[in-house]
């Protein structure tokens, strides 16, 4: 009977597990999209427009990055001047910070797949 109750136990923390991955994914996709944001690049690496005078642009997005957890959702938060460079207007040259469409970027991919492995693990006792 003590597996039966072990085994129940291990797939009633299965069922919790989607929560614990995001609450251990959460810093480090913002590692992840800080990392990029500092690099000045996209998510998807790629770089960024330079400046009008051929600089470099947002030199401190990566400060106005925050991001949680929230049940089985990761929210990465962009704040500042910013949100408007994250998609362009007719004068200023989208500088993606944050994706807000389309694939999932390889390295948030990673980051998630390494915490969902990790909550795994310990969802069966390992």
């Amino acid at each position: 009977m003590a597996d039966v109750d072990e085994m129940l136990a291990a797939l009633m923390r299965l069922g919790a597990m989607p929560e614990a991955a995001a609450a251990r994914a959460a810093p480090l996709v913002l590692a992840a999209a800080r990392e990029s944001a500092a690099a000045g690049t996209t998510p998807l690496v790629q770089a960024w427009a330079p400046t009008k005078k051929g600089g470099r642009a947002l030199r401190n997005a990566a400060a106005h990055l925050t991001g949680e957890a929230s049940g089985a959702t990761i929210r990465i938060t962009l704040t500042g001047v910013e949100v408007i460079h994250n998609y362009g207007t007719s004068r200023i040259p989208a500088r993606q910070i944050i994706p807000a469409t389309g694939d999932i970027p390889e390295a948030y991919a990673d980051a998630i797949r390494k915490a969902a492995e990790k909550a795994f693990e310990e969802a069966l006792g390992g």
